[in-house]
């Protein structure tokens, strides 16, 4: 049987992957913007197509593929809303391309995308809808009560993806939903923190950084400059968890994000 290989959707000059902004506003379309491609991401980048899906291997395919959409739209709402927020600009690039990896799976056993067509925020599935619908509501109150809808839609996430990886044994897919739920279990670490009050701001000078600070500055790393943190800290000098720069700059203890797109 032929065996063909399926990358990237898309690709600019620079041989960047296009994705949908994630500082998009509820209902709003979507311009491109590139990405990295990196082996990191080859797992989630290519698929190899192996004929038909069973019935319940479709049925679960669209279901993750529904939720990653559902993730990513209500991601790029709140961060439209609040633009400040460095752990919705993170995650919701994450959820983009956790979208598109399962939309690749979806051509890769000829299945029919369930997104095609639909707006952003609409939803064939009923329960999806109304959970999009709560949570979307909820978050509008404020940036603290975004981050505790994104705690219980990464919460359902992970149940769901757990349930997933248990119902089937396809090596490709598992790969796939493997790292979904890796990734997905870093957000809600990462979320669980900002709703509790610590998320990464900007700092500079030299020295230690503070707790949830991501440094710019002078400074002098320790390690190999690869903490737990989510962003571009660029080092950290005496940082003790965070940042995840080399050279110059100060950080430490960011929320955990190191997967946050993955």
């Amino acid at each position: 049987m032929r065996r063909l290989t399926i990358t990237a959707l898309a690709v600019g000059t620079a041989g960047a992957l296009l994705f949908p902004s994630a500082a998009t506003a509820f209902g709003a379309s979507e311009a491109g913007r590139p990405l990295p491609t990196t082996a990191r991401y080859a797992v989630l980048d290519t698929t190899t197509p192996t004929g038909s899906a069973s019935p319940e291997l479709t049925a679960m395919l669209v279901q993750m593929r529904e939720e990653e959409r559902m993730a990513r739209d209500l991601y790029a709402g709140f961060l439209a809303s609040y633009p400040e927020s460095r752990v919705f600009s993170r995650i919701n690039l994450s959820e983009q391309r956790h979208f598109a990896a399962v939309g690749r799976l979806l051509t890769a056993y000829g299945i029919t995308d369930p997104a095609a067509g639909r707006a952003t925020g609409s939803y064939a599935d009923a329960s999806l809808q109304a959970a999009y619908d709560e949570w979307k509501t909820a978050g509008a109150a404020s940036k603290t009560a975004a981050y505790q809808a994104a705690v219980q839609l990464e919460t359902r996430d992970i149940a769901d993806l757990e349930k997933a990886i248990a119902s089937t044994s396809d090596a490709q897919v598992l790969r796939v939903l493997d790292r979904l739920l890796a990734a997905s279990k870093t957000h809600l670490a990462a979320f669980t923190q900002a709703a509790n009050g610590t998320e990464p701001t900007p700092g500079t000078g030299p020295g230690a950084g503070q707790q949830g600070r991501m440094g710019q500055g002078p400074g002098r790393g320790q390690g190999n400059g690869q903490g737990t943190g989510l962003g571009n800290g660029g080092g950290a000098g005496n940082g003790r968890q965070g940042g995840m720069g080399s050279g110059m700059g100060t950080g430490a203890a960011c929320p955990t994000v190191t997967g946050q797109a993955s």
